[in-house]
């Protein structure tokens, strides 16, 4: 095998998909109950949500706005204001605001503080009236200085760790500010979290996973002892990619840290990192005093310390994140709920949105005999659409729902339903009865069927720098046959042809369209899956050539360090030789989110892949598989059908196989071919597995076979 195939999966792909894919191919329900109070102003990207006067809350978005929830149960803004003299402050984006005293309000982020001297510098914003006024605070001299969080320790001691790995402090609650670079022993730079439990006594995490304690205030350093326990093969990532979803603390004598999806527990005497499994989040009171975690279930609890049972604040929460922990109230957020307020044993979410404003139609609008309709896409990382509608012809808009799907797509279906998101995900919301079905097309061909296809062109080409190179054959319809004579080639070059004779049957087209149109959009299932001894044995053989001689070894065990590369092979090609025992165990749900979670960084061009139909009537129906970026290999993705204004997607390994022999085999790119073998399903669903189960998460290098091993 000359060719390998590249995947990088992180930990919360294996998620991600988990959630948006059963939410778009499978139940695809509506993701929270109809609101029908006039929504004017999105919140977007809400930071915390803080205590303010008598029982009231406030709630903090990263653009520096506030928001409280008026006696009608709306949000309405809380009017803020940055105090200078005679400077300037500029707010990028706020990371984090937390109360550190009686009235006292601490916001970290970006925020630029212009200086009287002309020059910038990084600073806090403070508050000691609840969040009404705010002074900035000055740092540093530069503008590096900013902050994913803080917390505050014993006394009036607050810290942060800035983005170049500088430990900041202050022991006057945020007035004055001093910070320390690390001792000599950690890499500067290196450090990624860092917790103080009081201003002497205080614990850092490296890009290595490195552990150090302190008690002088890093004057000096103490390392634990690390433990690796193989029963426990699951470590933090440490990647910088989600390094938005990563807090570090130290609380009753062990370590907790929220790492992308997972969460993790070690002793603080040996370090052995354990996956807390059964918890989804976890997060620390602002004053230390207990834990409160949300898992797997939705159940919230505090724990407090010295072994004590957990306590139960509050059951049938949404898996969110988990924003702050005080002694009012337990806050979260969600893009689908808005902020979520745990307190006296239950869970009230609020949908952040405030009555300020009439709402401006800034997206297209779809119009129906008596009322309009639009989708807005929730600025969150998560894929939550809202529906607005407003009755004609001069009704307010207001919102109808929130949808889980990524893409603010919309047209018009029909006379009562909306046709919203991409061609991979497609929701049909019906606006009379406020449902909403996945989008399946019903016998889409049927009217191109209608004529007999007369030509067939099937096309590979492959964008380059500056031009794009093209190799097509064209099929014409001659008795029972269609019939193909050369091959024509563009490219910057200009146009050539050569010779090429192939013939293919009509009635072996007209058996493939038939399947195209009665399969549809529907996903792969396990069924779909036929394999024989034979494919065993090459599948094996393939394991072999994979781990022991195409460079396997490159792959990325995410986790920690592979063990002897001899070791690791055998037992590599072990553990995904097994995946042919259990395969008719596997779901067809598991099937789909092995396929989805299956990448590959190409190493050749983007290369297109077409087929295209025309019928007597001139009618023209098209099957591409683009391969850009990131994509599938082309026996695992779909392929996109388009034909009259209808796209969708078809699953069905025949398409690649028929592109296959209507394309000269030369011209057939190599990694297609070889991607095309049956070994390869096996191959992806055995990786989502190890990835899964034991934690190893692996990118595919597409590599030469090392010579001595060459036939």
């Amino acid at each position: 095998m000359k060719l390998l195939v590249e995947q990088y999966v992180f930990a919360f792909v294996a998620v991600f998909v988990a959630v948006f894919v059963t939410a778009f191919l499978f139940a695809l329900n509506i993701a929270s109950a109809t609101d029908t109070r006039s929504l004017v102003l999105e919140a977007s990207d809400v930071v915390s949500v803080v205590p303010g006067a008598g029982n009231s809350v406030r709630m903090i978005t990263r653009g520096f706005k506030g928001f409280t929830i008026d006696a009608k149960g709306n949000w309405v803004e809380f009017p803020m204001k940055i105090q200078t003299e005679e400077t300037r402050v500029f707010v990028r984006r706020i990371l984090h605001v937390a109360p550190i005293g009686e009235n006292v309000l601490m916001a970290v982020g970006q925020v630029i503080h212009e200086l009287t001297s002309g020059d910038a510098s990084t600073s806090i914003l403070r508050s000691t009236d609840g969040g009404v006024n705010w002074k900035s605070v000055p740092l540093g001299k530069d503008t590096l200085a900013y902050a994913d969080g803080f917390r505050l320790s014993e006394g009036q001691h607050v810290f942060f760790l800035d983005g170049v790995g500088r430990y900041w402090f202050s022991n006057d609650l945020g007035l004055t500010w001093g910070f320390k670079l690390f001792p000599k022993q950690i890499q500067p730079g290196a450090v990624l979290e860092l917790d103080m439990v009081s201003p002497q006594m205080g614990v850092c995490l490296d890009r290595f996973r490195g552990v150090h304690f302190t008690v002088d205030a890093w004057q000096s350093i103490i390392k634990p002892q690390r433990v690796e326990d193989l029963n426990y093969p699951v470590q933090p990532l440490l990647h910088n990619q989600i390094s938005w979803n990563r807090e570090f603390f130290m609380w009753d004598n062990s370590l907790y840290m929220t790492d992308g999806r997972d969460v993790f527990v070690s002793g603080i005497d040996k370090v052995n990192w354990r996956r807390w499994d059964t918890v989804f989040r976890v997060a620390m009171c602002s004053d230390r005093s207990a834990i409160v975690y949300l898992d797997i279930e939705g159940r919230v609890w505090s724990k407090l310390p010295g072994g004590a049972d957990p306590v139960l604040l509050a059951s049938n929460v949404s898996l969110c994140n988990l924003l702050d922990f005080n002694l009012q109230f337990v806050s979260a957020y969600s893009a689908d709920t808005g902020p979520q307020l745990i307190r006296n044993g239950s869970s009230n979410a609020h949908r952040p949105y405030t009555t300020a404003k009439p709402i401006s139609p800034t997206d297209q609008i779809i119009t129906f005999k008596s009322s309009q309709w639009m989708a807005k896409k929730i600025s969150t990382d998560a894929a939550m659409v809202d529906v607005y509608s407003r009755p004609l012809p001069n009704g307010e808009w207001i919102r109808d729902t929130v949808l889980q799907i990524g893409s603010k797509e919309i047209s018009k279906l029909g006379n009562d339903s909306l046709l919203i998101g991409g061609v991979e995900n497609q929701l049909v919301y019906n606006v009379k009865t406020r449902s909403v079905t996945p989008y399946k097309v019903v016998k889409p061909l049927s009217a191109y069927l209608k004529s007999p296809t007369a030509s067939i062109r099937v096309l590979v080409a492959r964008d380059g720098d500056d031009s794009t190179h093209v190799k097509w054959c064209d099929y014409r319809l001659q008795g029972n046959l269609f019939r193909c004579a050369e091959i024509v080639d563009s490219s910057k070059f200009g146009v050539k042809s050569e010779s090429f004779f192939h013939d293919i049957s009509k009635a072996q087209i007209d058996q493939f369209l038939q399947g195209a149109n009665e399969e549809r959009n529907r996903p792969p299932t396990v069924k779909d899956i036929s394999y024989s001894e034979s494919d065993v044995i090459e599948i094996k053989t393939m394991l072999d050539t994979v781990f022991m001689y195409d460079a396997y070894l490159d792959t990325l065990d995410l986790y920690r360090t592979p063990p002897n590369a001899d070791v690791h092979a055998r037992l590599l090609r072990s553990d995904f030789s097994n995946i042919v025992e259990r395969i008719s165990r596997v779901s067809d749900q598991e099937l789909l989110m092995a396929l989805q979670s299956w990448r590959r960084w190409p190493t050749d061009d983007v290369s297109k892949y077409h087929i295209e139909f025309q019928n007597q009537s001139g009618n023209l129906l098209v099957m591409k598989l683009e391969r850009n970026d990131e994509a599938h290999p082309p026996l695992l993705m779909p392929w996109i059908l388009s034909y009259g204004s209808s796209s969708w997607l078809w699953y069905s390994r025949k398409t690649a196989a028929l592109y296959s022999e209507l394309l000269a085999k030369k011209l057939v790119p190599e990694l297609f071919t070889e991607m095309s073998r049956t070994a390869w399903y096996f191959a992806a669903i055995a990786s989502y597995y190890d990835a899964t189960e034991r934690g190893r998460y692996h990118r595919w290098l597409s590599r030469k076979v090392v010579p001595e091993y060459a036939d």
